[in-house]
């Protein structure tokens, strides 16, 4: 197929005009006044991305906090690790599919659905966070 001249001109002039930028700055949005789906949307993904690195956070400390556990053998302590990394795995498998599985039947799609599974994701590895510091009375320190 042969592209016809003027196409392929104003494509040149787009692709010059607008040339793909590497990383496009952070936009400069109050989450606490969003009103507009973009808005909101990222929003919800920040929230997230947050929420997920407070969770990794906490998981490590968790994780670390076994492998000194005293009154208890190594062998042990890397059985409990394991379980737990084991645990951890699944809670992701449900997280993710109740998120962005079952939100997006709950949402019949549309513009808000991406908002949605973020807020989903971000209110669950909240939960997440909450139980592994009651369970290992560790104290929120990223909060």
């Amino acid at each position: 197929m042969r592209l016809h001249p003027i196409f392929a001109a104003l494509t040149l002039v787009a692709a010059v005009a607008h040339p793909a930028r590497a990383a496009d700055p952070v936009p400069k949005i109050d989450c606490a006044t969003a009103v507009t789906t973009p808005e909101i949307g990222w929003c919800a993904e920040q929230s997230f991305i947050a929420a997920d690195r407070d969770l990794n956070a906490l998981y490590a400390r968790v994780l670390a906090q076994i492998a000194a556990a005293d009154g208890m053998d190594a062998a042990k302590r890397r059985a409990w690790a394991a379980d737990l990394r084991h645990a951890q795995r699944h809670w992701i498998a449900y997280r993710d599919k109740d998120c962005r599985g079952v939100t997006g039947w709950e949402w019949h799609g549309g513009t808000g659905l991406g908002a949605a599974i973020n807020t989903c994701l971000a209110t669950t590895s909240h939960a997440r966070a909450k139980d592994l510091r009651a369970r290992y009375q560790l104290l929120d320190t990223a909060r």
